[in-house]
């Protein structure tokens, strides 16, 4: 696996608190790979997290968080992007693993990491070799996830529409 590849992660870090923000530091810190940073925060907030992540870039926080995830796309210029969400705590090296997942298993789309069994399903799921995998699908975007960018730009962006911003939790 080549290990110069670039990921991007994007985190919301605009209604947060500090036990949260520690959570994202620590998983950052131990993602086991390096990585570009975009996180999406209030323009008064960003002096202080720049004392934290010294080399991130910023989209100022609208209230509309699928618009700002949108925003933070547009700033993508890595291979890989994964979405770290505020409130889950994840094992060292966790980065390194999921590029290791995406680059094995063919045919990946997007690799996530569940963290509350509320917001979706488990499922068994029958794949060309016959075997049983367990699957996750989630009711909305709220879980880490990680996806060659260029899925992304197949998609074009998320749907920005009212209705379903209100349904989007992260």
């Amino acid at each position: 696996m080549d290990m110069t590849t670039e990921i991007s992660i994007i985190s919301d870090l605009s209604e947060n608190t500090d036990l949260e923000t520690l959570s994202v530091y620590s998983n950052i810190k131990n993602a086991g790979i390096d990585y570009d940073l975009i996180l999406i925060a209030p323009e008064n907030k960003q002096p202080f997290y720049l004392q934290h992540f010294p080399k991130c870039k910023f989209v100022e926080s609208s209230g509309n968080k699928v618009k700002d995830l949108n925003k933070a796309l547009k700033l993508v210029e890595t291979t890989f992007i994964s979405y770290l969400p505020k409130c889950i705590h994840l094992n060292n090296n966790w980065l390194y693993d999921l590029l290791y997942y995406m680059s094995t298993i063919e045919n990946s789309g997007f690799i996530s990491i569940c963290s509350s069994m509320t917001k979706g399903y488990h499922f068994p799921l029958l794949n060309n070799s016959d075997n049983l995998i367990s699957c996750y699908k989630p009711d909305y975007i709220s879980d880490l996830f990680f996806t060659n960018f260029d899925t992304i730009k197949l998609i074009g962006a998320f749907d920005e529409n009212e209705t379903i911003n209100n349904a989007v939790e992260y």
